[in-house]
């Protein structure tokens, strides 16, 4: 009984340690996946910088048309790019929010775990894991 209960606390205690490193990864991957939003976030803004100049410095009224093509070409090469760039992070958005569920998941199972080893070591102990309360952990 001791021996299948210490081999048991050893199987969780490695379940653990592995979750906190998947856990760790998906945390790791969030906060790239955000920076890389910071970043696009920042040649949005640049872009629209850009687009308000444009609009500010808009061909006259007695412009040539080679001059209003030339301007609503590059309207429309910034407004393109401004467009690629919210996809982008539309993309890294939903990376965030897909890791930031894993990490979710793996930190419920952490605790659970964790109850287990706390479970374990009791029973290892002797102490009956039908107690209620102890350490500030309810036994199940």
């Amino acid at each position: 009984m001791t021996w299948d209960k210490l081999r048991d606390l050893e199987e969780v205690k490695q379940q653990g340690r592995r979750a906190w490193r998947e856990r760790d990864a998906h945390e790791l991957a969030m906060k790239q996946a955000q920076s890389q939003i910071d970043m696009v976030q920042s040649r949005v803004d640049a872009v629209d910088r850009v687009v308000a100049e444009l609009i500010q410095s808009k061909p006259g009224t007695f412009a040539s048309r080679e001059e209003i093509a030339a301007w609503q070409a590059k309207l429309d090469e910034l407004q393109a790019a401004r467009a690629g760039f919210n996809e982008q992070r539309r993309n890294l958005n939903s990376i965030v929010a897909s890791e930031r569920m894993q990490v979710i998941k793996l930190s419920h199972l952490i605790d659970h775990l964790q109850r287990s080893v706390v479970n374990l070591q009791n029973a290892v102990e002797g102490r009956s894991p039908s107690g209620g309360w102890e350490g500030g952990l309810f036994r199940i």
